[in-house]
């Protein structure tokens, strides 16, 4: 059950799917985020949270991540039905960020959260972040990205967007059992940041 700033977020969402909103990706793979992954197996896959169109695509040989270990999902179908056409050699799946850890149970060996923390309400992150916990092999790598700030802000059609601090992050990520590497501001804008699974 979403409650009422997801569903705006999803109505958003679902509006920018249906009108194929593909603006340039603003993600790119840097000294930062391009080791992260090297060590990930075959047999190991990444799951990329709150995908949208697929915008991670088009960095995955840059991170060392072939295609078959790819997984984008997104609670927005239409966004998903647009990453499908726009990338129908990868897979997309159609999933809440709460069922991670009954629907993959152990399966990944890394994450990628670009820009989908800041949307979920702070009541809910902790049951988010055991989720994504509950997806991931012990030992598994991940990457976050989420605005930096000491309140919450409006950012438009009512959404209200969540704005942490370095410390906050480390603290809700540790306690999901999720230790963090590296977590930094490289701007006073973004938080970044790199995380092992215990």
């Amino acid at each position: 059950m979403l409650l009422p700033n997801e569903l705006k977020v999803f109505e958003v969402f679902e509006r920018m799917g249906k009108e194929a909103n593909t603006e340039e990706s603003d993600i790119w793979a840097d000294g930062f985020t391009k080791p992260l992954f090297r060590g990930l197996r075959p047999e190991d896959g990444l799951i990329d949270i709150g995908c949208g169109h697929g915008r991670l695509v088009p960095i995955l040989p840059d991170l060392c991540i072939r295609r078959e270990q790819y997984l984008g999902i997104d609670f927005s179908p239409e966004q998903i039905a647009l990453a499908r056409r726009l990338y129908p050699k990868h897979r997309f799946e159609v999933r809440t960020i709460y069922e991670l850890s009954t629907s993959y149970p152990g399966r990944f060996g890394g994450f990628w959260l670009g820009a989908t923390l800041m949307l979920l309400p702070r009541e809910r992150v902790p049951e988010a972040l055991r989720s994504i916990r509950g997806a991931l092999k012990p030992g598994a790598r991940g990457f976050i990205s989420t605005p930096l700030g000491d309140h919450d802000g409006e950012v438009g059609d009512g959404i209200t967007i969540a704005l942490y601090e370095i410390h906050e992050i480390k603290q809700m990520f540790s306690e999901a059992m999720l230790e963090p590497d590296i977590v930094f501001s490289p701007d006073d804008f973004m938080i970044l940041g790199s995380f092992t699974a215990a």
